[in-house]
């Protein structure tokens, strides 16, 4: 029999040696919600706390839904409605991606997931996900390598809000590597603030606080907060890549 989700999570918190109340306060949700997962009251888990999960496993996020990694990789056929995804959908954009297609190489190329129903936000942020649709970005290996990405720890996201422009204008699609979450100032990062992803430049302040800085300080000044607001904030990765149409 399928493992469901609920009941990955249950083997992956007790191998992790995690309590339901331990994993749901580093998660930052209520008390029965890890409960819930496991029981199978609740199947359609929020992505952002899909993200936490898969970081507090130490998993790649495609493997925590879907199972074994060799699940998780598609075939030929598989390939084939991926790409006719893709070049259906992809004009909504108007981006030019390195989609997944019946060329695709694994000795040369990696699958990367693009997370389409979730909005990544560059303003007050906004998490609402229902489904767990995903497509594939295609990256080079030797690409990722060099910057330090691994492909398991990776995925795509489109970005809304305008508090990043002119460097990450609506509609930017954004690479995310949850496999550096820490704080090197000026960097982009996207961040879970009190259940809503936003993507900042995050800068770290004496006494253990942070700073998010937006490009567009016209709308959106700098955001301060202390140690213990910090606590509020959740840093999922790294921006590695992006792509706009100019």
């Amino acid at each position: 029999m399928k493992e469901s989700i609920g009941e990955r999570i249950k083997r992956l918190r007790n191998l992790a040696g995690f309590t339901q109340d331990e994993l749901a306060k580093k998660l930052h949700v209520a008390g029965q919600s890890v409960w819930k997962w496991e029981s199978g009251l609740v199947n359609d888990i929020k992505r952002v706390n899909l993200i936490g999960l898969s970081n507090a496993f130490g998993i790649s996020l495609d493997e925590l839904i879907k199972g074994s990694t060799a699940e998780s990789n598609p075939g030929v056929g598989d390939a084939h409605i991926a790409a006719k995804n893709m070049r259906e959908n992809s004009s909504h954009y108007g981006l030019s991606l390195p989609l997944l297609d019946a060329s695709f190489n694994q000795d040369d190329e990696v699958e990367v997931p693009y997370l389409r129903e979730v909005e990544l936000s560059a303003g007050a942020g906004r998490c609402e996900v229902i489904e767990s649709y995903e497509d594939m970005i295609r990256f080079p290996r030797a690409s990722l390598r060099r910057a330090g990405v691994h492909p398991d720890k990776a995925f795509c996201v489109t970005m809304v809000g305008n508090s990043m422009y002119p460097v990450f204008p609506a509609g930017t699609v954004i690479g995310i590597d949850t496999g550096h979450t820490t704080i090197k100032d000026g960097e982009h990062y996207a961040i879970n603030h009190d259940g809503n992803l936003r993507i900042k430049r995050l800068y770290t302040m004496p006494g253990g606080g942070l700073r998010l800085r937006s490009y567009n300080e016209a709308e959106w000044p700098d955001e301060c907060y202390k140690l213990a607001e910090k606590e509020r904030i959740i840093i999922l990765g790294r921006v590695f890549w992006w792509s706009v149409l100019r």
